[in-house]
């Protein structure tokens, strides 16, 4: 069953994009180099402003091998499935396309914004950021609740992506100077945003990075004022 046009594939679309966005880590398959079996390994993650994954590896690990033989590479992103009496009823979504290396200062500020540990090695000679240029997509919700999806449904467009990348700083230093009082009742005192795009936006909260979602994706960061309205709040997640 693929979903293109009703009113659950623009649920289905959110509920990608923001699966992709919490994630700080996921699976990324590659083509191993020796004997072109599919390998599985475990990334962390984040996500470019535009919405494609951004991550850190190190040179010496066998998936980078694979990548730098054959860029082709497919990550899967899923949600908590602990909450489910069936596991296969929480949602994943898988991205394919390539992975690139690069020396861009965004990858770098995404990444380690949602990975603030990663700092401690993201300058070794041996670990390099990669960017992946997104093919397609292949969502599953739970029973019934499959859709295919381009990369166009998960990205944002391009001229959007370098405003909000243009007025992050600023979109994130409003947040925490306007919006103190919900980042408190969300996830205690000191609450504070460390990044934001289009989707939401990543709180520390101690020792905790979490990832608040819009209830739309908001297509200028000048609009940033509707963002408290459209904020879904789990107060579960941060107890």
């Amino acid at each position: 069953m693929t979903i293109h046009s009703s009113s659950k594939s623009g649920l289905i679309v959110t509920e990608a994009r923001n699966l992709i966005r919490a994630a700080r880590i996921a699976t990324l398959a590659t083509i191993n180099s020796e004997d072109g079996y599919p390998y599985a390994s475990l990334i962390s993650v984040a996500s470019a402003m535009d919405g494609s994954p951004v991550f850190l590896i190190s040179e010496l690990a066998v998936h980078t091998r694979n990548i730098k033989n054959d860029p082709r590479v497919s990550i899967l992103f899923a949600a908590d499935s602990s909450r489910h009496k069936d596991p296969l009823n929480a949602g994943r979504v898988s991205l394919m396309g390539a992975a690139i290396a690069t020396k861009s200062a965004e990858p770098r500020e995404r990444f380690l914004a949602r990975h603030p540990e990663a700092a401690l090695y993201a300058d070794f000679a041996d670990f390099s950021f990669y960017a992946m240029t997104i093919s397609h997509a292949h969502y599953v919700g739970g029973f019934g609740r499959i859709s295919s999806l381009d990369a166009t449904d998960i990205l944002v467009e391009e001229s959007q992506a370098r405003h909000w990348q243009a007025e992050a700083s600023r979109t994130v230093q409003i947040i925490n100077g306007k919006h103190q009082d919900e980042l408190a009742r969300i996830a205690g005192d000191n609450a504070r945003a460390v990044a934001c795009d289009p989707d939401g936006f990543d709180i520390s909260a101690g020792n905790l990075i979490e990832r608040i979602a819009f209830r739309e994706r908001i297509s200028s960061a000048e609009h940033i004022a509707d963002a408290p309205r459209q904020i879904e709040t789990d107060q579960d997640s941060f107890d």
